[in-house]
């Protein structure tokens, strides 16, 4: 699953890593579940490729993988309603 998501991460990567959506900065991370252990642990994965946004100190898990999907899911969560 990770390896058939990796052009749709490489193209949200591309198109809205640094970008300002709804007045909040997007960055985008990729960690290694090899090197990053802590970060793995801290967030509680469970499963390969795991998606999570993290906005006023909550974290909200992505359930779609695919590029038109995450960026509906962006847009909606970065809304100010």
């Amino acid at each position: 699953h990770s390896k058939n998501m990796l052009p749709d991460y490489a193209r949200i990567t591309s198109d809205y890593h640094g970008v300002e959506m709804n007045g909040y900065t997007l960055n985008i991370l990729k960690y290694d579940s090899d090197v990053d252990k802590a970060e793995v642990k801290k967030r509680d994965v469970d499963g390969f490729p795991s998606l999570f946004f993290e906005k006023d100190g909550k974290s909200t898990v992505f359930k779609s993988r695919k590029y038109d999907a995450i960026v509906k899911e962006l847009e909606k969560l970065t809304s100010n309603n």
